[in-house]
This record gives C-alpha cells, structure tokens and sequence, in this order.
C-alpha cells in the first residue's frame, strides 16, 4: 500500500466510551468477552517479545469483538489445507490529517529527513483535509489461539504492498508540505501478517485480495470509541472478503522475561479465503484532537559511528540471486544491560548510494512506524540483528551501504563499501 506523502501512526489501543443514552450499549457476550481476553493475552506475550505493532494490532482485535460481540466461523486454506477459523472484521472511516511543521520542527516520531537535515519539536498546524475508509479481517485459531491471521487493506480489489499503513496500530498523519489534499493515504493496496504463537510472525510478498460492505447500521457493545487522537461512532457491520497471499518469514528477534531469542519463522506459506462474508464493526469519525508533538530530535549521528563506545556493531552485504541481503548486528560486550530508546515503532534503517555519494534506495522511505515510545534492553553478551533485501539493478561501480540504529538515546551506524 504507497505515495510521496510522509505518514506516521499513533500507536495507542480502542477506548470503549457508552454514550448518547448513557448506556453502554447491549453488553459483550461471555463468548465475545473471553476472546477478547485472549487476544490481550497473546498481545502481552508479543509486547513482552519486544514486537509492538504486531501486539497492538492484538488488542485492537479484541476491542473489535468486543464491540461487535461476537465473531463469524470462516475456512483458510494454509498451504492446501482447509482450516475452521474464526474472525472479525472492521471499516474504519477516518479523517485525513495533514500537519504542517515550521522547517525547524519535527513531526511526530522525530527523526533525520533523508537529506540529512534534522529537525526540532517546535509547533505545528493540523487540518482535516477530508476522510478515507480502510478495511481489516483478522482470522483465528479457535481452540488456542495458536495462528492468528490478518489483512489490513484499502476498499475493494487491490495488490499485496508492504507500504499501506497498517490502522490496526494507529491513525495516520501527514506531513503537509508533501500532501495532497484530500487523496488517499497511501496507493491502493493490502498488508498481512500470519502469526504463529511461539514461533515468529510471516508478512506478505505478493497476492491479492477483494472486500466490500455488505451491510451495516446495527449496534455496538459500545456506540463510541476513542482510537488515538479521534473520537469514533460504532455500528454493526458485515463484510465480505477474498484473499490469496503467500506470506514470507520476517526477521525479528523477541526478549521474553529478559532473555532473547530470535524468530523461529521460516521459509514461506501460501494463505487463501474464498469470499466470505465475517461480522464485525463500521467506525465512523465524529472528532479529532491534534496528536501530541514529540520531544526534540538527537543530535545528527555521524556515519559509521558507535556512539557509546559500549557497543559491538556490524554490517554485512551479500549478492544473492541479485538481490543484496543486508545484516546489521548491534551486540553488547560488556558486563551490564543497555537499554535503547526508540521513539517511534521503527527500530533499523538500511540505505544505499552510489559513488557519487548519491542516495540509491532507503529502507525506510514511504514506510509507516506507529508512535510506540519504546525501550528495549540488552543484556551482557546479547544482540540484535536485522536483515533487508534490496535490488540494486544495473547500478554500476561501487556502492556505499549504511546501516542504523533509530535509538533516540543511543544511535548506532555502520556503513561499508561493496565493490561490484
């Protein structure tokens, strides 16, 4: 899901809030109740692995059964073989929020422009430049909730795209010098994840999925919610989805009661559901609040630097089938923990650029990272690790490779010379 607009995400969960009547609505079934307990559960362990987003998107998913007070019996194929699943399903009207910042501000999330210019926390203005509608389905094992499943996507028939922001985390805002009016937040697109409990998580490469609303107008558990910085009316809703999407493992490591282990995730599934028609929510904007500005910026890091002089870090380039695989590791050698400070959900970047000094290709550009002000601690002898894949092409001569760490307290960058 992609465009030249710049958007971040505020990464906090639904707040049930009754009103009009001042009831809460007709109640949450004991069913809807449990399983909605259970996905805060599962979202506990996630967070406590040190995988935010995807934690988020959990309790997201139980205040969505939550609120429509049950869940619809679907079948996925996993890799030919049929599966009995459960799930629900969401619309989510919300406003198109563009912020203008002076050029000595930062939007939220802080941060280093591309070009290298840093920028500070001073004001911001904030307009509602019109509204969107994206869709969601997520899909689960019902016994124990061991594999969980879920599509975020824009209306109607789209592609597989790594960039569409995935509002199960948080609401998008936009930089406003690089927005358009009224245009959507990213390209027509769809993200998913498989999640397998205990092993790793699997995103999306490629496939293609169709939804639609079939109906909506019934009530909630609640009939207002509050997502972040905007105030939302709930309804009852159905709607139809089709998908078929191969899911690659992803590269990220959890820390669990202190100690870390990487992803068990590997190789690659093929996930498909016949259209289906699931329950579940339409929520509807009715207010929004400027989000919060950030504390100011780090200091721009030199390239090639270990700040601290603590850390072990290094940067590997292999050619693979002309793809370039890209492995950071930031270790700590010393006797105590290290605790990193991000600011935002993004935790690495990888960029590229040719002799010139010209830059190539950014990991991260047109990405979306929630607001998760997170820490994240190291304890003697560990390390983290982080892989990409980039195809440089037909780009000739030599090419400068750096990698970074998005700490706010504690930066990281290594960079090195590939000759081809």
């Amino acid at each position: 899901m992609s465009t030249a607009r710049v958007p971040w995400l505020l990464l906090v969960p639904l707040l049930l809030a009754g009103c009009g009547d001042g009831g809460g609505g007709p109640g949450v079934p004991d069913d809807a109740a449990r399983i909605a307990q259970r996905f805060d559960e599962l979202a506990d362990s996630i967070g406590t692995g040190g995988h935010e987003p995807t934690s988020e998107a959990l309790r997201h998913a139980a205040d969505l059964v939550r609120l429509a007070g049950g869940a619809t019996p679907v079948t996925l194929t996993i890799d030919g073989a049929s599966r009995a699943f459960l799930a629900v399903a969401e619309q989510l009207d919300f406003p198109i929020v563009v912020c203008s910042y002076p050029a000595d501000s930062a939007p939220p999330g802080g941060g280093t422009d591309p070009g290298g210019s840093d920028r500070g926390a001073t004001g911001g203005e904030c307009a509602e430049a019109g509204t969107q509608a994206m869709r969601t389905l997520i899909a689960w094992e019902p016994e124990t909730m061991a594999e969980v499943v879920r599509i975020v996507a824009d209306t109607g028939a789209t592609g597989a795209d790594e960039n569409v922001p995935d509002v199960m985390t948080g609401l998008p805002t936009f930089e406003g010098d690089s927005a358009v009016t009224g245009s959507p937040v990213s390209s027509p697109g769809f993200s998913g994840e498989y999640l397998v409990r205990d092993l790793g998580s699997w995103w999306v490469r490629e496939g293609s999925q169709s939804n639609g609303l079939e109906a909506h107008g019934g009530a909630c558990s609640e009939d207002r919610v509050t997502f972040g910085w905007a105030e939302l009316a709930c309804e009852a809703a159905s709607l139809r989805f089709e998908f078929a999407m191969t899911v690659e493992a992803a590269t990220w490591e959890y820390l669990a009661g202190g100690t870390r282990a990487a992803s068990q995730a590997s190789g690659s599934h093929r996930i498909e559901m016949a259209g289906t028609v699931v329950d579940g929510v339409r929520l509807s904007v009715l207010a929004w609040a400027p989000p919060p500005e950030p504390g100011p910026p780090p200091e721009p890091l030199p390239v090639d630097t270990v700040t601290t002089g603590r850390l072990d870090a290094s940067l590997d380039a292999v050619e693979e089938g002309g793809e370039l695989v890209l492995r950071f590791k930031v270790g700590n050698p010393t006797d105590q923990p290290i605790t990193f400070d991000f600011p935002s959900g993004q935790r690495y970047d990888f960029a590229a650029y040719d002799a010139a000094g010209e830059g190539l290709w950014r990991w991260s550009a047109n990405r979306v990272f929630a607001m998760s002000f997170a820490s994240l601690t190291l304890a003697p002898g560990e390390a983290l690790t982080y892989e990409e894949r980039w195809r440089p092409g037909a780009v000739a001569g030599p090419l400068t490779l750096e990698a970074s760490l998005a700490s706010r307290n504690l930066p990281v960058a290594r960079r090195v010379v590939l000759e081809r």
